[in-house]
């Protein structure tokens, strides 16, 4: 005997018979994972995410949702479409079993239970069983630390608390420094907290790829239709798009549907959006409306907190102190390099049944720092400020004397001097055969200006020196490995 306040849906026939109607590539567009049925006593509730669905569905589909339901022996007599709101939700997954004597078996992952005027009825979750395909990051297995903590809190409140007031949130920084980690786990937190509202993650990569098949054959409707549907649009790798001044203009619009509509973005890059080369103005300005995070290249304490992390997902060998004290001090690039010194030690203990002793990680650093770390030269640093500051290449190795080479040179001599260890003289030779008192004498003007917090003009454009240097040092160690 059914429980007579849950009623049994035959949902896969109902949509097996709207298919058979409208076609799959139709019903998949405005159907498959936006889309729920509840069936509430003489009704069909269609639960859709918002009014521009409710609208299209009411006025294209709602003859055929009939007809389906008159061959499904439901009992339903009037079709009602619904904009589905969060708050309805009551339970996000049950268990069929548990919940259903007789009625047929349905997958736990696609049900949640959901309450319409005193009957509880339930109704597939749209893309929960997608979503359960990918093994998504989450926010409990990020290590927070000074150099991601904003990042981290802004990704969660606006996942989990849905605050507009974060939105567009950038979070930007060096590879390997948990940017992607905060994305997919605001994606993750967002379906999980709120299971009937569209969200989409989309790689620069994948948004290109979906974007050029559309043009090609004529499906440009179908695919924003997709994409501004969603709620949470989560867009990693905004700096891929340079170059692509097409797919960038095409994101521009999309986002500013899904920002009209209510809806929240957060995307991802490589560096600040001031800083970002041969992306459209007009993409940027609206990234730097909301709020800008950087994740850095991780601190001591970070770093001692992540080699702990890791080592006790890899090994069940206690390690001391002394020797994570160690891996913090040499280990000095991002949590990639981190986590491959680990497994190189953790293998090691393993198939030679040794203990991770100081011996064992000098012996496995010396030979990585070696073979993956590279000191940074002056040519390194030549091309970057010449990139950041948008001079020629060997513009700062002529030996013309002119004013307004005068600061970008002193620029790179005073990071040349923070990040490496040639001489004075070494480094005044390398920049246009300058003698060391040049270059000591320029080292000293760069270090009044950051005493100062100066803004420096250059080239027609003002800069702030520290945001300036920060970035610069960035790209630097990020060059390294």
């Amino acid at each position: 005997m059914v429980n007579p306040i849950i009623q049994e849906l035959d949902i896969p026939t109902l949509e097996k018979l709207l298919i058979g109607r409208i076609g799959k590539p139709r019903f998949d567009l405005w159907f498959g994972k936006l889309v729920s049925f509840v069936l509430n006593h003489d009704k069909l509730l269609v639960l859709v995410p918002n009014n521009h669905f409710l609208e299209w569905l009411n006025s294209k589909f709602r003859k055929d949702i009939e007809d389906a339901l008159k061959e499904c022996f439901l009992g339903a007599k009037q079709v009602v479409f619904q904009i589905a709101q969060q708050s309805s939700v009551q339970s996000a997954i049950v268990n069929v079993e548990n919940t259903i004597q007789n009625g047929p078996k349905l997958n736990s992952l696609d049900l949640a239970t959901v309450k319409t005027d005193g009957a509880i009825q339930l109704v597939k979750v749209p893309g929960t069983k997608e979503a359960k395909k990918r093994d998504w990051f989450d926010f409990k297995s990020f290590v927070i630390g000074e150099s991601n903590k904003l990042a981290f809190e802004m990704a969660r409140s606006l996942s989990v608390e849905k605050r507009s007031d974060t939105s567009p949130l950038v979070i930007f920084g060096p590879q390997g420094c948990g940017k992607t980690h905060l994305l997919e786990s605001s994606y993750r937190s967002f379906n999980n907290s709120f299971p009937l509202i569209p969200a989409e993650f989309i790689s620069a990569e994948e948004f290109t790829s979906q974007f050029v098949v559309a043009m090609q054959k004529n499906r440009m409707p179908a695919f924003r239709a997709k994409i501004r549907a969603n709620s949470l649009f989560v867009f990693d790798d905004v700096h891929l798009l340079a170059d692509k001044p097409a797919t960038q203009k095409e994101l521009m619009l999309n986002l500013d549907v899904i920002t009209q509509k209510g809806g929240s973005i957060i995307a991802g890059m490589d560096c600040h959006p001031r800083m970002a080369k041969k992306i459209m103005p007009e993409l940027l300005d609206r990234l730097m409306s909301g709020m800008i995070c950087s994740v850095d290249v991780p601190e001591d304490s970070l770093r001692i907190a992540l080699i702990k992390r890791y080592w006790a997902l890899l090994s069940n060998q206690d390690i001391n102190s002394e020797v994570v004290e160690y891996l913090s001090k040499e280990i000095r690039g991002n949590v990639r390099i981190i986590l491959g010194v680990l497994k190189q030690i953790s293998n090691s203990v393993r198939i030679n049944r040794v203990l991770p002793t100081m011996e064992l990680a000098r012996s496995i650093v010396s030979g990585f720092v070696r073979c993956v770390f590279r000191s940074i030269t002056l040519q390194d640093i030549d091309e970057v400020v010449s990139t950041f500051l948008f001079l020629a290449p060997g513009s700062l190795k002529s030996g013309v004397r002119e004013e307004k080479m005068s600061f970008p040179r002193n620029l790179a001599m005073y990071l040349a001097r923070k990040n490496s260890s040639f001489t004075y003289r070494e480094i005044g030779s390398y920049f246009g055969n300058r003698n060391h008192s040049t270059v000591i004498a320029g080292e000293k003007q760069i270090e009044s200006l950051i005493k100062f917090d100066s803004r420096v003009q250059f080239a027609n454009l003002e800069y702030d020196l520290n945001f300036l240097l920060q970035s610069i040092q960035q790209k630097l160690q990020s060059s390294r490995s």
